[in-house]
């Protein structure tokens, strides 16, 4: 499988992928990207330069400067051959603003140009059983996006369409932590989906299966569950409750431990 990932923060995302699919030892390719210039990314960044180690002696290549809305010409690879990707993948795109507040009503509109741009971008780059995955929070503002439609819009009319989503459980890809852009903060992603995207024409012979089977077709034992506002609602409930009693506990420990 060969997967693209676009404005991977610390790269910790790509050193995710690259563990499960270890390039050195199979066919897996994996293409880490930055907006950023590698020094940026080592000042920006304290654990940048272990993941960034990690990664190529996992067999992961790693490119700077590379634009999602121009990926033909600021990828470097590009430029000497033809590639195809099996997955491209760009979780949290934004616009960057000032003080971490990226992702603001305000720049709402030039945030869906930027999707909308890279999709169409993208889209020339998938191999036959190709999906772009666009990972995103689900809460206001960001669900006022309409990723499912947004992204569509600048492409032909049934040339890709809108598979579904699937949670995102950043604990499946270790050391994986979601982070502001140029800003070494984390942010919770316990609402966060992948939005999947893939060709309208599939093929028979495909050469993995895709991430959401199609309705009626087989291909998994157990059937797949629409992601809903009520059960991103319900986990997000959870896990804030879940939250809330291990705060207790610790209150609680914290007070014993000085009553003693």
């Amino acid at each position: 499988m060969a997967v693209l990932t676009i404005g991977d923060g610390d790269f910790s995302y790509s050193l995710g992928l690259a563990r499960i699919l270890k390039p050195q030892q199979s066919k897996s390719t994996v293409i880490a990207t930055s907006y950023e210039s590698r020094e940026t990314l080592q000042e920006t960044y304290p654990r940048f330069e272990d993941y960034s180690t990690e990664l190529a002696n996992l067999g992961a290549e790693l490119y700077f400067n590379v634009d999602a809305t121009r990926l033909a010409k600021t990828l470097p690879m590009l430029r000497d051959s033809p590639c195809r990707f099996d997955r491209i993948c760009w979780n949290f795109p934004c616009t960057a603003i000032a003080n971490g507040q990226d992702g603001q009503n305000d720049a709402m509109e030039k945030n869906k140009d930027l999707v909308r741009q890279f999709v169409k971008d993208a889209k020339e780059l998938l191999s036959e059983c190709g999906e772009i995955h666009i990972c995103h929070k689900s809460k206001p503002p960001y669900n006022q996006w309409g990723l499912e439609s947004v992204a569509l819009e600048w492409l032909p009319s049934n040339s890709i369409i809108f598979a579904g989503k699937v949670i995102l459980d950043r604990f499946l890809f270790p050391p994986y932590r979601p982070l502001k852009a140029l800003d070494r903060k984390s942010f919770p992603c316990h609402d966060a989906c992948f939005y999947i995207f893939r060709s309208a024409k599939r093929s028979d012979a495909e050469a993995f299966p895709p991430t959401i089977d199609e309705e009626g077709e087989g291909g998994t034992e157990m059937p797949t569950t629409p992601i809903t506002e009520d059960i991103i609602l319900s986990i997000r409930s959870n896990l804030l409750q879940d939250a809330s009693t291990e705060t207790r506990r610790k209150k609680a420990k914290f007070k014993m431990k000085f009553q003693r």
